[in-house]
């Protein structure tokens, strides 16, 4: 993996969690939240893209196809997580 190909996948898995954020809103946590989940999950996808073999929408050493799978979906997920509300019982 070259420094372009490292910077350039992390650019791309960061504006996934971006463009959730924008379209879903919220505050300066959960923008931070779905930043780091976005960027896991881009490199997690092209990871597993790397070990399947699977090639499609290749751009130099980074496979965007999967990437770009694996960020949106873990993106999804922590966008779940964030819905949790923690309730506090009247005392």
């Amino acid at each position: 993996m070259t420094i372009p190909g490292l910077i350039l996948g992390t650019v791309v898995g960061a504006l996934i969690g971006g463009l959730l954020h924008l379209l879903v809103g919220g505050n300066l946590g959960r923008l931070i939240l779905y930043l780091i989940f976005s960027v896991a999950g881009f490199w997690a996808g092209h990871i597993a893209g790397e070990i399947l073999g699977w090639t499609f929408f290749s751009v130099g050493p980074v496979h965007f196809g999967m990437a770009i799978a694996g960020g949106v979906v873990i993106t999804a997920f922590a966008y779940w997580l964030s819905l949790v509300q923690t309730v506090k019982k009247p005392s």
